[in-house]
C-alpha cells in the first residue's frame, strides 16, 4: 500500500500545476509540539481536477508507555480531487497514520466563504473492512481591526469512529491577529483517545502561514 502512496505523489508532482493554495500551522504547547499543513493543487490541463495533501505531526515532550494516550502521532493524506461545484469536492486516495498504517480512503469537502467568515466540512471513510469513519469541521472569522491587521479566530474539530467504538477526536481553538499572510496568537486543543475518550489538553502559542 505504501508504494501506491508514493506512486500517487509522483503522478501529481509530475503534472503541470495551474493553481495552488495551502497553510502551515505550528503550535508550541505545554504538552506537545503540533504541526499541521494543507496543500491543494489544480492541474492546468484538467479543468476541476487536482490533488490535495494533508499532514499532521504531534511530538510529545515526555513519553509514558503506560499511558492510554498516543503520545507521538503522524498523519498523512494524499488525494486526487474532482470539483463537483464551486463549493464541493469529491476526493479519493490514501490515508496514513502511525497507528493504523496505510488505508485507501474516499471523502467529500464542502466549503463556504463569505466576507470575513469561512467554513469547511469534510467527511471521510476508509475503504477497508472494519475501517474508520471521520468527520472534520473548521470555521474561521477574520474581521479587520485596522489597516493590514485582522483579528484571527479558528475553531477546528475532528472525530474518528469505527462501527463499535470511538477512536480519536479533537477540538482546536485559535485566537490571535493576522497581518498579510501570517497569523499568530494563543491556541488550545482538547484531545480524546480510544473507547473511553481519555482526555488530554494542550495550550500554547501558534504561528500560521497562508500561501
Amino acid at each position: 500500500m505504501k508504494y501506491l502512496f508514493f506512486a500517487v505523489i509522483f503522478l501529481v508532482r509530475s503534472q503541470n500545476i495551474h493553481a495552488q493554495s495551502g497553510t502551515a500551522d505550528l503550535m508550541a504547547g505545554h504538552e506537545y509540539l503540533h504541526y499541521q499543513q494543507s496543500l491543494t493543487y489544480e492541474f492546468k490541463q484538467y479543468s476541476g481536477v487536482g490533488w490535495q495533501h494533508l499532514a499532521t505531526m504531534i511530538k510529545s515532550y515526555q513519553q509514558d508507555k503506560k499511558s492510554p494516550v498516543q503520545k507521538d502521532e503522524i498523519m498523512n493524506q494524499v488525494y486526487l480531487t474532482a470539483r463537483i461545484s464551486k463549493s464541493l469536492l469529491i476526493k479519493g486516495g490514501l490515508f496514513y497514520t502511525n497507528t493504523v498504517g496505510y488505508r485507501p480512503s474516499i471523502g467529500l469537502q464542502y466549503g463556504i466563504r463569505k466576507n470575513n467568515w469561512m467554513m469547511v466540512i469534510s467527511p471521510r471513510a476508509d475503504l477497508v473492512k472494519k475501517g474508520a469513519f471521520e468527520m472534520f469541521l473548521a470555521t474561521e472569522f477574520r474581521p479587520p481591526l485596522r489597516k493590514n491587521i485582522r483579528l484571527y479566530s479558528r475553531i477546528q474539530a475532528m472525530s474518528s469512529v469505527s462501527l463499535k467504538q470511538h477512536n480519536r477526536s479533537y477540538q482546536l481553538i485559535r485566537l490571535g491577529i493576522e497581518t498579510k499572510t501570517i497569523q499568530l496568537g494563543a491556541g488550545l486543543t482538547f484531545d480524546e483517545y480510544g473507547r473511553n475518550k481519555t482526555l488530554q489538553y494542550n495550550s500554547g502559542i501558534f504561528v500560521r502561514k497562508v500561501f
